[in-house]
């Protein structure tokens, strides 16, 4: 008898073992922690051959429940503050450098503003679209990525879904030099929860 309880024992106390630490399976999921912003730049180029995009900038309501990281000294009034850098990042298929890419923060009215300055000599051909391109759902050119912290992980505050009053600027060399006014532009954000 006490030749098979033994086996018997070491036996369940591996099933045991098993079952405990089941499949699992690949983990990982968990409740999202940021929200990430895509930046689209739709518009119609006054030339495709010869136009690139000088600057953007775009303006949005940071929704309730999302923070962003600034500096201000302790106690400030409310105001307009550099946002930290690496709150976004360039993207797409055409990048400006990260040092390109500024931000400011209204404390009182929680106004984000991003600035994009294609300060690359030469200009890197950074173009506006008006269609989806690159496997992307969104219509325009891709141009930068905003990550911001969730207040309340899990939770999904409703982003606007784009900027109608964006400023971008387009310069030409050819045939002369040109610094003007993108008209009719706009800038259309996608934001994913992860």
């Amino acid at each position: 008898m006490k030749k098979h309880s033994i086996p018997a024992i070491i036996c369940a106390m591996s099933l045991l073992t098993l079952a405990a630490c089941g499949g699992g399976g690949g983990g990982g999921g968990g409740a999202a922690t940021q929200a990430v912003t895509t930046l689209y730049l739709f518009g119609q180029m006054s030339s495709t051959t010869n136009s690139k995009i000088d600057s953007i900038q775009t303006s949005f309501v940071v929704p309730a429940g999302v923070l962003v990281n600034y500096t201000s000294a302790p106690g400030a009034p409310a105001g307009n503050y550099p946002v930290r850098s690496g709150f976004a990042v360039p993207s797409g298929p055409v990048k400006v450098a990260a040092s390109d890419i500024s931000g400011t923060y209204h404390t009182g009215t929680r106004l984000l503003t991003i600035s994009l300055q294609n300060v690359s000599n030469p200009k890197v051909a950074l173009q506006s679209y008006t269609t989806a391109k690159n496997g992307a759902t969104i219509k325009g050119a891709e141009v930068a990525k905003v990550t911001l912290k969730l207040a309340t992980a899990g939770s999904a505050p409703t982003y606007p879904s784009q900027d109608l009053l964006a400023t971008v600027w387009q310069y030409r060399e050819l045939p002369s030099i040109y610094l003007g006014l993108l008209s009719g532009c706009r800038i259309n954000y996608d934001t994913k929860f992860q």
